[in-house]
């Protein structure tokens, strides 16, 4: 993927997990940033893990901010992002959201205006270098009835933390993630 003045996605569909309390669902992924990492990038590098409330959803994942999805619509789930910048040092962190499942755009990660912001880290001032090997990990726990416990963290492939961040959720609006 290569990303220009707009962004590209990557969809997936897994069998779905039912967490049950106490039940733990991790995602683990390795990247390489291009020769060029773009200093203006207004967007940032979002991780999203979903209910699958919608079997059709998994032969159309497609979805932007100017085609949207209406499969998106009312599918609940959580996204963790990343600030993209090449120099650091400034406002960098890690964020968390909640899928806003009475939006109605279906832009899914297209945009942030159908996303319900539950926490950011401090300002990490991590920076993506060029041609720099990253392992991400984006955990969610479901600690009770109606809540969940997240952990997102980004690291060096050498293992160096760039930055982790870790919030509670109650609003207990997924279960089920494919």
């Amino acid at each position: 993927l290569v990303t220009g003045t707009s962004g590209r996605g990557m969809h997936a569909t897994f069998a779905p997990q039912d967490l049950a309390i106490g039940d733990t669902v991790k995602v683990t992924y390795a990247f390489t940033t291009p020769a060029t990492v773009g200093a203006s990038s207004s967007s940032s590098l979002k991780i999203a893990l979903m209910d699958l409330n919608s079997p059709a959803l998994a032969a159309d994942l497609s979805s932007s901010s100017s085609t949207p999805n209406p499969l998106y619509v009312g599918q609940p789930g959580y996204f963790t992002s990343f600030d993209v910048d090449p120099v650091g040092g400034g406002t960098q962190d890690t964020d968390f959201r909640e899928h806003d499942v009475l939006a109605t755009s279906g832009q899914f990660l297209g945009t942030t205006g159908e996303w319900i912001s539950l926490s950011s880290s401090a300002d990490a001032g991590y920076a993506f270098a060029p041609n720099t090997d990253y392992v991400g990990e984006l955990t969610i726990t479901r600690t009770g009835a109606d809540s969940h416990d997240l952990t997102s963290s980004l690291s060096t492939a050498g293992g160096t933390v760039l930055d982790s961040h870790s919030t509670t959720d109650s609003s207990g609006i997924a279960n089920n993630f494919g």
